[in-house]
């Protein structure tokens, strides 16, 4: 997935959180809230941190939010070929996206993933209610085939390319 892929959902994504972000905020708490957080996972023996194309995805949201604050929270797995670690993951994003929901009710959840992080955030955003503002998945798939279906109306956006050597493209064309 190359960065001018990314650009073409950046725009999906900023519309979906554009119009709330118009609303006014509750009053100053100890700790300022983004109007719109990122949720990354990345992909399988990637470093820690959200990996090459998450930081592509977040650069060029942040390049089109303009004045809007972003917070990134790049999700605590360890992203092995151990792939039951996963739910690591799954349980790491739910308690992040929780918490920071609870504290900041008006910030904006984007979550994103590669390969086995993208497997993460789709399972994570079909079985997580309230669903976040916003899906992207680089080169990913679902984790079962007869998985929960997206919320009605949430914005996904899937994409594979060559990179990733771990899941074939067959596989991701099963998320539609």
């Amino acid at each position: 997935v190359r960065a001018r892929h990314v650009a073409g959902f950046v725009c999906a994504a900023t519309a979906a959180i554009w119009t709330p972000l118009n609303t006014p905020l509750p009053s100053a708490s100890a700790q300022p809230c983004p109007d719109v957080e990122v949720v990354f996972a990345r992909g399988t023996t990637e470093d820690p941190g959200v990996g090459p194309e998450g930081q592509a995805f977040v650069d060029a949201l942040r390049a089109r939010l303009g004045t809007k604050t972003m917070g990134v929270y790049p999700v605590d797995y360890p992203a092995t070929l151990d792939f039951p670690t996963a739910l690591d993951g799954i349980r790491d994003a739910s308690a992040h996206v929780e918490s920071t929901a609870a504290a900041c009710p008006n910030t904006q959840m984007v979550l994103g993933g590669f390969s086995q992080g993208a497997m993460l955030s789709l399972y994570f955003a079909s079985h997580h209610t309230p669903p976040p503002a916003a899906i992207v998945a680089f080169s990913g798939r679902l984790i079962v085939e007869d998985d929960a279906p997206m919320p009605a109306g949430l914005p996904v956006f899937i994409a594979h390319g060559a990179r990733d050597t771990m899941i074939p493209i067959a596989d991701a064309d099963k998320a539609e």
